[in-house]
């Protein structure tokens, strides 16, 4: 009787040690499967696990069918193909019972706790690649905005496609959260390639070698040459769309130290994620200044500054991104651009217009308005 006390306790809640299957119409095939796992009715293999020595019962069908390993361990040269009993001390019992439940198709229980040692009896097991979905659903279901860094680097012991898809989705999306966290810095150098080999992410050229720029100081033994060779080798656009703006003439004018345009997004039919906004810049040689700030809770905040020296003569337009701004429908926000120019004016002529779901709205009372190329926007239900 304590031999099937103890039998039962190692099954858990899959099934009873000695145990007929009962038939009904509502079973499924899985539940039916389930029943069998560490099952006495049947069976012709015992494995005492752990060292308790804990019994565990198997049939041989299931396990040769699911593993080359337990073929060789039953059918080779091994000691062990004689026997009815296989000892298994080293084994914790609970981690082989979910061996046996994934080879039995039955239900398992995956968490943080014990993927790692499923993960690496998997592959000890030789069982195949689809055993690896309830450790790949547990992945994905872990993975968040805020967990999506750390995620990521994880999966460079597992290296789950699927995982790190959804992982690099979620940093296209928004990379300038993500580069400021302690979870990027530590992130590995394959994880790094996986980000800067991105053909689509919300930042600019410059931001994304910024990124590079500090997790190379967190990491200096790393060889960093490989990563600045795909950064500079990949062709890149944004993880949202680009609407041009009509309206926007841009001509020169005299000169000043600091211009200050004022403007204002109107958004009509339904939300929008607002990402960036590009903005004229006109032909001189020297240093230029950008500061975007939004107004919010009673002062304006700053969504992006960015400074560069102009090496080209020629008119240009330079792309503000920062992190996701999040526009409801039927409301006005206020934005204001402040552009140091060296000493140079850039006016612009401006013609009232709407694209939908925008309309541009400046303000002509302080200074000169900002010339606007586009806007970088998705519509706010289209996120992931």
């Amino acid at each position: 009787m304590a031999e099937k006390n103890d039998d039962a306790r190692s099954g858990g809640s899959v099934a009873s040690t000695c145990s007929a299957l009962q038939y009904d119409e509502n079973d499924s095939l899985s539940a039916r499967n389930a029943m069998m796992v560490n099952n006495k009715w049947l069976s012709d293999i015992t494995f005492i696990v752990g060292p308790e020595k804990q019994r565990i019962y198997a049939h041989k069908l299931r396990l040769v069918t699911a593993s080359q390993y337990f073929h060789l361990l039953f059918f080779g040269s091994f000691v062990e193909a004689r026997l009815d009993e296989i000892e298994m001390e080293k084994e914790d019992p609970e981690i082989f019972l979910t061996i046996l439940r994934l080879i039995y198709g039955a239900q398992v229980d995956i968490d943080v706790a014990n993927i790692r040692e499923i993960y690496d009896r998997i592959q000890m097991y030789l069982l195949p690649q689809s055993c690896f979905k309830p450790l790949i659903d547990c992945l994905l279901n872990l993975v968040s905005k805020d967990t999506a860094m750390q995620i990521l680097g994880e999966n460079d012991f597992y290296q789950f496609k699927m995982v790190d898809e959804m992982c690099l989705r979620y940093i296209q999306n928004n990379p300038l959260y993500y580069f400021k966290s302690v979870d990027f810095t530590v992130l590995s150098k394959e994880g790094m390639l996986k980000i800067v080999g991105l053909q689509r992410i919300n930042c600019t050229n410059d931001q994304l070698r910024d990124a590079v720029q500090k997790w190379q100081l967190a990491n200096p033994e790393a060889d960093s040459g490989q990563l600045m060779s795909v950064m500079d080798g990949t062709l890149r656009t944004y993880m949202c769309d680009k609407m041009f703006l009509l309206g926007c003439v841009a001509t020169e004018g005299s000169s000043t130290e600091t211009q200050d345009g004022r403007f204002e997004l109107e958004i009509h039919g339904k939300p929008v994620t607002f990402y960036g906004i590009g903005v004229y810049l006109p032909p001189f040689l020297g240093s230029v200044s950008l500061n975007l700030k939004t107004f919010c809770n009673g002062t304006y905040k700053e969504l992006c500054q960015i400074s560069l020296t102009r090496k080209r003569k020629r008119m240009e337009v330079v792309d503000l991104v920062f992190e996701p701004l999040e526009l409801e429908e039927e409301k006005t926000y206020q934005f204001i651009l402040t552009r140091s120019l060296g000493g140079y004016i850039f006016q612009t002529d401006y013609f009232p217009f709407i694209n939908e779901p925008f309309r541009l709205a400046v303000n002509r009372d302080r200074n000169l308005p900002p010339a606007f190329s586009h806007v970088l926007f998705k519509y706010t239900d289209e996120e992931q």
